[in-house]
Order: C-alpha cells, then structure tokens, then sequence
C-alpha cells in the first residue's frame, strides 16, 4: 500500500512511478483509472494513458482522461476488446 507518507500525493505522479519501478513497466504500458480529477492528472503527469469512471456519466473533465466508462464493467469490456 502507498500512502502519502512514502510519496507525495496526486496529482504528483510520484506515487505511480514508484508502483511501475517495483513492476518494471513503462508508464506506456500502464493506466491510471481515477474518479477525481487529481487521479487523472496523476496518470497525465507520471505518462500514462487515463480512465476516467464516473457513475453519473457527467464526466467534468475530459481533457484530462483519454478514455471514459460509467463502471467498471465497461472498463472490463475494454480490456477484453485490446
């Protein structure tokens, strides 16, 4: 678990960096799936691509998820399509 006691909190991208040095992934290879906009941006700024999930289906930031689902079903679908 990371908290923010060992990296510095969202949107810094500090701690995905550490979750893919411990994986050996490059961020191309990672996603980061959030809810707020501090998760996305976290994805953004450590080079991931970036999900947004957003029950209501508003999605208030667009510009900063490259993909948008309302469940973790459709997220699922996705993954099973790639």
């Amino acid at each position: 678990m990371l908290s923010r006691d060992c990296c510095a909190p969202k949107p810094q991208p500090d701690g995905i960096h550490h979750l893919l040095g411990l994986w050996n992934a490059p961020p191309e290879q990672a996603v980061m799936v959030g809810d707020y906009v501090f998760d996305l941006l976290a994805g953004r700024n450590a080079g991931t691509a970036t999900v947004h999930i957003d029950v209501t289906g508003k999605f208030p930031w667009p510009e900063h998820a490259d993909t948008q689902v309302c469940n973790l079903n459709e997220l699922l679908a996705l993954v099973v399509e790639a």
